[in-house]
Formats: structure tokens, sequence, C-alpha cells
């Protein structure tokens, strides 16, 4: 917003580009229709981040290669997806906004991209690129640069205050580490949403545990555990009872097959069943069509060999 302050009075001569992304804080999409009222050559791309997700994957700042897109090809289908995070914002912004500059045959394309910024493109202002040259008017500007500027013209949105993000995907599992005050800011402003966020962050979490627990195991020289654990693990049966689960919720159903995300009750953690992922089949469901890949536990409640479901 400090270039669009900066570019004021020269808003009647250039466009100006958003990416609504269809899953962005209600109070963004608010602030944008008013600059949009002010910006006589505005144009708004609208793509569509959750369905993209849904199809392709969560984006994740560490990704399993195997719940890729090509790794499926090799190791078969998952139930979890996972994309690298550049992808989805790659899909989701960045081309969407080249197709909008492109649209208006523009030759100059400006950003807020400053040296500071800890995720920006390698170019530096004035560079040209695939027929735009790109311009960089801030790009020495400090945080507390930005925001005294932003103050002096009557801007106090606390969304002002977040670096590195500007909260465009509610519920983005990427950007973790570098964004807390984006991910504070979700969990005072949108608790609904940071909840649905931190679910898609544990299924994400069970999925790498899978690798890192092989490198673990590398680096402690238990080599006889690099097989992978977790299949490992399959092949006895992971405790996946009903009776042992609370605040159940269906994520989807693959080849027939209804997967979910939940909680080990208290009774799961008294049996000490509560060790293993959050996130799989309800074993009663399975016992219905795939009784082989159930076993019973000697505590009596039901195990899930995964590697006996279909890939």
């Amino acid at each position: 917003m400090a270039v669009w302050h900066l570019l004021k009075p020269y808003l009647d001569k250039i466009y100006v580009g958003w990416v609504d992304t269809n899953n962005n804080v209600p109070e963004v999409k608010a602030y944008m229709t008013e600059v949009s009222k002010q910006s006589p050559k505005f144009i708004k791309y609208k793509s569509d981040q959750p369905k993209w997700v849904e199809k392709n994957g969560m984006p994740s700042d560490v990704v399993p290669i195997d719940n890729t897109h090509l790794g499926q090809r090799y190791a078969g289908k998952k139930a979890v997806k996972i994309v690298d995070y550049l992808q989805c914002c790659l899909e989701n912004i960045h081309q969407p906004l080249y197709a909008l500059a492109k649209h208006v045959d523009a030759t100059a394309v400006i950003t807020g991209q400053r040296s500071s910024d800890g995720h920006k493109d390698n170019k530096s202002s004035g560079d040209w690129e695939n027929g735009f040259q790109y311009f960089f008017p801030i790009e020495d500007w400090s945080d507390d640069d930005v925001k005294s500027y932003l103050k002096s013209k009557g801007e106090t949105d606390p969304r002002f205050d977040i670096h590195h993000s500007s909260i465009d995907c509610l519920t983005c599992t990427a950007f973790c580490k570098s964004s807390p005050q984006r991910m504070d800011y979700l969990q005072r402003n949108h608790p609904t949403h940071f909840d649905e966020l931190v679910r898609r962050l544990k299924i994400i979490r069970n999925e790498v545990t899978n690798y890192t627990d092989g490198i673990d195991a590398v680096i402690s020289g238990n080599f006889e555990e690099t097989v992978d654990k977790s299949m490992k693990k399959n092949t006895e049966g992971l405790p996946s009872d009903i009776r042992l689960k609370e605040n159940v919720e269906h994520l989807e159903t693959v080849d027939g097959i209804r997967y979910y995300t939940w909680d080990w009750n208290a009774e799961a953690k008294r049996v000490g069943l509560n060790t293993g992922p959050t996130f799989g089949v309800m074993a009663q469901e399975v016992q219905k069509t795939h009784p082989e890949a159930i076993v019973q536990g000697p505590q009596g409640y039901l195990l899930v060999n995964y590697a006996a479901l279909p890939k």
C-alpha cells in the first residue's frame, strides 16, 4: 500500500491490479474495495486457491516427495497431497498477475518488493524480464520506513504491522517460521480459520515425520530402522479404533475409503495407544470392506494394516 500511496498522483495513467485468491480475510476484501473506488484503472483477477489446493495439495515449507503429484506416480496414490509453497503462490498469485499485465499491454510493472524481504524475486529495480521493466520504488525502505509512511497517510490497519505476509490466503499452511505475526493475527481475529490451519498442519507434520524418522535412524546409527518406518508399523498394524478417538473430522475419500483426522481420547492415552498418527481411516469402517487389513490388538482394540489397503 505504500507504493499505491506514492503513485496516487498518477492513478489515472496506470493500472492497479489485485489478485483475489478466494481465500482472503474479509477485511482485505473490504479494503481493496475502497482502493478500487480510488483507482480509475483498477483490475481484479480472481483465482481459486482453495479449489487448487483440493486438487493439487496443501502448500508446505517441508515437502515429502511421495506426497507430491510426481511422487505419487512412483510411490502410489496418497490420501494426503502436499506441494511446495512456491508452486501454490506461482499458480494462484504470480501467474495471474503476469496474465493481467499482458492483458493490458503493460511495458512496466511496479511492486512493493524490498531488499529486506525474506522472500522476494531476485530482480533489482530497473531490470527487464519477459518484456516488462520492473520498478521497486521502496526497494531500500526498512519496516519502520514503511510503517511511518503509511501512518502519515492515515493508514492504521494492524495488518500493516505484519512482516512478510499480507494474508493473501486465510488457511495458507506455508511460511510458518517466517510469519509468526500472521499466525498471531489469525488466531486473534479469525480463530475458526486458524483452527483449520492447525488441523492441516498436523496432517502435514504426520506425513513429514514418516521421513524424518528414517533420517533420525541413520543419524543415531539404528540402521535397521531406516526401512520406511511407517511401512514397518503398518505391517504390524496401527491403532485406529473409533473407540480411541475424539474430535473426528472427515477429510476426503480415496478409492471408496474414507480418511479422517482426530485427536486421541483419554482411553487411548490410558492404554498407551496414542503414539500413532492422527490421520487415517476408521478401523470399524475398513473392517466391513477390507477385513484382511484389520488386526485385533492385545487390549482388544482394532489395528489397521495400511499396507493391505488399496494403493
